[in-house]
């Protein structure tokens, strides 16, 4: 799906003509979306999350009932039954990931220390995070999965 500042936009023809999928008209800035091949998706834009389960034809907001406020959320994944939206306030201040898995019905919170969010990725069950402050990377079957530890991958200089 194509990404920009009115909605998410959509091709069915490798890019020819595009149209724009119906839901998500309110002028946020869309800054990532994941799609599975199920046709369930996910977009993310400032403090908005938005759901598909059509491939992009229509959206929905997402109720967290988690604060979306005070972050901005920039990096959505969905993959092997987990959804993470990332997001960061800013540098200095810890990052959150929010975190599904029933597709989007109930939300927990996790936090990377000190970390403005620049990509999630997931491998078996295991979450890797890379941020400004370093590579993260903690296992997402994990019952209290509140907050990264000390399992620092990798430290920026």
């Amino acid at each position: 799906g194509g990404e920009g500042t009115n909605g998410v936009w959509k091709t069915t023809n490798n890019g020819v003509n595009w149209y724009q999928g119906a839901g998500i008209n309110d002028g946020e800035t869309i800054y990532s979306i994941d799609l599975s091949i199920t046709g369930e998706g996910y977009a993310v834009g400032g403090k908005k999350i938005y759901k598909t389960t059509d491939m992009g034809e229509h959206w929905d907001s997402v109720n967290t009932n988690i604060n979306l406020t005070d972050r901005n959320y920039r990096k959505v994944l969905c993959k092997n039954n987990y959804v993470l939206v990332g997001g960061s306030y800013g540098f200095g201040d810890d990052g959150m990931i929010l975190k599904s898995s029933d597709h989007g019905v109930s939300w927990s919170t996790i936090f990377v220390p000190f970390s403005v969010i620049t990509s999630l990725l997931i491998v078996n069950d295991d979450l890797i995070v890379s941020s400004f402050t370093g590579v993260f990377k903690n296992n997402l079957r994990q019952v209290n999965l509140e907050k990264f530890r000390t399992r620092r991958m990798f430290q920026f200089p």
